[in-house]
């Protein structure tokens, strides 16, 4: 049963189709409200290692396909450590497996449409990183998947979780860093 005004300074930042964050200024905090908005301009830093380059490196091969740069990437004696409970393919050893299952994948029409973001690092030589595929034919594939070096600086190891088994993906990451 009364009238009311206010006035004040929105800062409001969208991701996709809605807003994911809003903060209301009083209008006099304008210089408050400006320094939130720089702060929040400025691009994301970047996490990276060796580890993370190498796997980029990888990716970019993948994703133009090609095979005996990407194979060079991979130690000889690389493990392939497939966690995921429904569709994991175990634990699968050699340089000569890696580059078979890597063709496979390339086969179903995932090299142009895989996405690879780096979410943690542990020293110079492992990283995890958040995947993303879609094949041509609309099948996607969300997964988490950690990426170790090896003193040689090719890709010992890779670990790959579900994307919900983030705690037990960081215990390993942890674990391969003591």
């Amino acid at each position: 049963g009364f009238s009311a005004e206010w006035r004040g300074i929105d800062l409001l930042t969208v991701d996709g189709d809605g807003f994911n964050r809003c903060e209301v200024f009083d209008e006099a905090d304008l210089d408050a409200a400006l320094t939130r908005f720089e702060k929040l301009s400025q691009p994301a830093r970047r996490l990276k290692n060796a580890a993370s380059l190498v796997y980029e490196r990888f990716w970019t091969c993948f994703a133009a396909h090609n095979w005996e740069p990407l194979a060079e990437l991979l130690a000889e004696d690389v493990c392939y450590d497939d966690r995921r409970p429904v569709v994991g393919a175990g634990i699968r050893r050699g340089r000569d497996t890696a580059i078979k299952d890597v063709l496979a994948v390339a086969d179903v029409g995932t090299a142009e449409n895989t996405t690879s973001k780096v979410i943690a690092t542990r020293g110079n030589r492992l990283t995890l990183n958040h995947m993303r595929g879609r094949a041509n034919s609309g099948f996607e594939v969300e997964l988490l998947n950690l990426v170790e070096l090896n003193a040689d600086e090719k890709i010992g190891a890779i670990v790959l979780f579900e994307l919900d088994d983030f705690d037990a993906a960081i215990t390993e990451l942890d674990a391969r860093y003591l």
